[in-house]
This record gives C-alpha cells, sequence and structure tokens, in this order.
C-alpha cells in the first residue's frame, strides 16, 4: 500500500541520515516520529479490517478467527518454530 512504501522510504531515508559523517540528530528524531505516526496508522488500518471482518462472523467462526489472530503476532513470515 502507499503508507508501506511511504514506511519503507522512511525507513531508508533513516539509514541514510545515520550514516553520515556528521548526523543530524534532529534530522533523525525527525524522520524517528515520521516512521512511528506511520507505524501507528497502518496497525489502526490493520485492527479496524480485523474488528470488521470479526463482525461479519459466526460465535463458531469467531473462535477460529480469534485463535488464529492470537498466534498472527507470535509468528514471523519465512520463520519457522
Amino acid at each position: 500500500t502507499q503508507k508501506r512504501n511511504l514506511l519503507k522510504e522512511k525507513r531508508a531515508h533513516l539509514t541514510v541520515l545515520m550514516t553520515q559523517d556528521n548526523p543530524d540528530k534532529k534530522a533523525i528524531d525527525k524522520t524517528i516520529e515520521e516512521i512511528n505516526s506511520l507505524r501507528g496508522e497502518l496497525l489502526k488500518s490493520r485492527v479496524d479490517m480485523q474488528l470488521k471482518i470479526r463482525s461479519m462472523l459466526t460465535d463458531e467462526q469467531k473462535i477460529y478467527y480469534d485463535k488464529k489472530l492470537s498466534h498472527m503476532g507470535t509468528h514471523k513470515k519465512g520463520k519457522k518454530h
């Protein structure tokens, strides 16, 4: 999405700022704040979508869905446990 792409750009920009010979602490802090703001917006959007989906489910489906949601936060993509 557009916000995810912007987040990637901000992270890359942060790396550039941090690797300069004379890093600008104010610019770094500002970029970190922008990254955190974008992450918050993305999380809110994801939770809104999850709540919308859950509101359409039967009680039985909610049990399955909630179980899947609880495991999503503990497993990272591409990693096996």
